[in-house]
């Protein structure tokens, strides 16, 4: 099963870098963003409406070109984000983040009928952040793309039956990531591509994979986050 998944996150991946290799993003550099851990910004609209929230994400680049990846779930109020491996653990329903309350490791199936995994955050963390014991880094103490902070409070599981699988969420005001450790897989390259809303005004999020570094496994990256005027607007939808 690990060499399967491997094999296909490897393929993919080399479709996405292409001949000239990833991209690196820079968060600093996009408008409309801030660093995670501030204020969720204000918004002008005196009606605020889930039509004004456009945070449905699509790689804009590479073999996962058009797939989702980003997703606001208006009706649970929550940010998914859709990681494009394989669903590694059969008949998946919810795996907890501890400490996290409301997030979850879960799958989510898209209109052809594939699944992937997903990681489910309650919107209520990301808006507003939360009062998270500590910031973190990459597990190899890099800092995290397209977070200009470079760090955020994380969260981890481990992959039952998957040996060295682990899964991290980090999540900051306006922002969350995803990092999987896929122990068995060696890619030559990496970086990341970015993720844009469907009417392909803002960038969004970033996608790639994090090389193997020393003792540290690599795997797949996958950030998102929620311009101000957005989350200004979700702010005032949602539940509290």
């Amino acid at each position: 099963m690990k060499k399967i998944i491997s094999t296909l996150f490897l393929a993919s991946l080399l479709m996405a870098c292409g001949k000239t290799g990833f991209n690196t993003l820079e968060a600093t550099a996009l408008p409309g963003t801030n660093d995670g851990q501030g204020g969720g910004g204000s918004g002008d609209s005196p009606l605020p409406s889930w039509d004004k929230v456009d945070m449905d994400g699509f790689p804009s680049s590479g073999a996962h070109k058009g797939k989702l990846v980003v997703f606001v779930d208006k009706i649970n109020q929550s940010l998914l984000l859709v990681l494009p491996i394989p669903v590694i653990i059969p008949n998946i329903s919810q795996i907890t983040f501890p400490n996290l309350d409301g997030a979850y490791l879960t799958t989510y199936k898209a209109d052809d009928g594939s699944e992937s995994l997903a990681i489910n955050v309650p919107l209520r963390h990301v808006i507003k952040g939360g009062a998270f014991a500590g910031n973190e880094r990459l597990p190899n103490g890099d800092p995290l793309p397209f977070v200009p902070s470079g760090e955020l409070p994380g969260f981890a599981i481990d992959l039952p039956q998957m040996k060295n699988y682990r899964v991290h969420v980090y999540v900051g005001t306006n922002v969350a990531a995803a990092f999987v450790e896929l122990p068995d897989l060696h890619l030559p390259i990496g970086g990341t591509l970015p993720v844009r809303n469907s009417t392909k005004t803002k960038i969004i999020g970033a996608i790639g994979y994090v090389l193997p570094k020393a003792a540290y496994n690599g795997g797949l990256y996958l950030a998102a986050q929620i311009p101000d005027e957005m989350a200004a607007v979700i702010d005032d939808l949602i539940r509290w």
